[in-house]
């Protein structure tokens, strides 16, 4: 039903008691793109083929869009994209993530998150 209506959802793997979030490619500026830089990551537990998963910068830019869509307010969220730039920080490509981030009219708020600004 939430696919039908453009709507973001989440399921929860049980055996591994792994949270997904799902969010329509058309719910996201970037929605496309991301699908295309997706990689393919083998050995997931969810199938013997390599699975798509959306890469990190990917993943930031999108927490940050809705960090600010969200007031700039959510501490939950900053925590999230702190932990992406500490986690992936050094190898994070960041002429993407400021070509996007100027897009979406958060490039401020990147360059707070990556320690730049």
């Amino acid at each position: 039903m939430a696919l039908r209506i453009g709507r973001s959802f989440n399921v929860i793997y049980m055996p591994m008691a792994w949270k997904f979030d799902f969010f329509p490619a058309t719910a996201f500026l970037l929605g496309a793109q991301e699908l295309d830089r997706a990689v393919f990551l083998a050995g997931s537990g969810l199938s013997d083929a390599a699975t798509p998963f959306v890469t990190a910068e990917d993943i930031l830019l999108a927490k940050l869009h809705w960090f600010k869509t969200g007031g700039e307010v959510s501490e939950v969220q900053w925590r999230d994209i702190q932990g992406i730039v500490r986690a992936c920080g050094s190898t994070l490509d960041h002429g993407y993530l400021e070509q996007s981030a100027s897009k979406l009219g958060i490039l401020a708020l990147l360059e707070k998150a990556l320690g730049t600004a």
